[in-house]
């Protein structure tokens, strides 16, 4: 399987099946992470962040993490778009509609419908409660766990010292911690 690089090199090389690649490596995780930002308009940031990349792809600085440049166009394309929409999503319930379940993600076929029940109503408060951390907190917690970056990726992505990821990542676990404690 070639790297990401080696994708990006392939592309601006004229092999147009190597951006079909990349796309389809980061569709779902960008997605998610446009979720998670903004909400029903996910498929709009995520549409809107791969044409970015596209467009800029030859701005792209090789020897630097790929990933971490295509998420910081999708943070700023969602930021932009709430911006503009000069409403923050982050505090409003979830509805059946809008919201994607973190329990229909861990389906397990052997549970019994009890058991996803309450799986899915503990993943809806946990919803709840991260929508509710300050903004900072949600998005190192959303970048280490659902997208499996680590604190040095975290901290190259976001723009902010390693040290500084780490402490907010551990005052976001006690405050949610303290949160769904209670």
């Amino acid at each position: 399987m070639k790297t990401d690089e080696q994708l990006v090199l392939g592309y601006l090389s004229g092999d147009n099946l190597a951006i079909e690649a990349l796309i389809k490596r980061y569709s779902r995780v960008i997605l998610g992470f446009s979720r998670r930002m903004v909400g029903v308009a996910a498929e709009d940031i995520t549409q809107e962040t791969f044409l970015k990349m596209w467009a800029h792809l030859a701005d792209f600085k090789q020897g630097e993490s790929f990933k971490s440049w295509l998420f910081k166009i999708a943070q700023n394309t969602a930021i932009d778009y709430l911006r503009k929409k000069k409403e923050v999503p982050f505090t409003k319930l979830e509805n059946e509609e809008t919201s994607v379940k973190f329990a229909d993600t861990l389906f397990d076929e052997n549970l019994i419908p009890q058991e996803l029940v309450l799986r899915s109503e503990e993943a809806r408060h946990l919803n709840l409660v991260m929508a509710n951390l300050p903004i900072s907190y949600r998005e190192v917690l959303d970048l280490y766990y659902f997208k499996f970056l680590n604190f040095r990726e975290i901290g190259e992505f976001l723009k902010r010292p390693l040290n500084t990821v780490k402490n907010q990542h551990l005052r976001a676990l006690k405050l949610l911690r303290n949160r769904l404690s209670n």
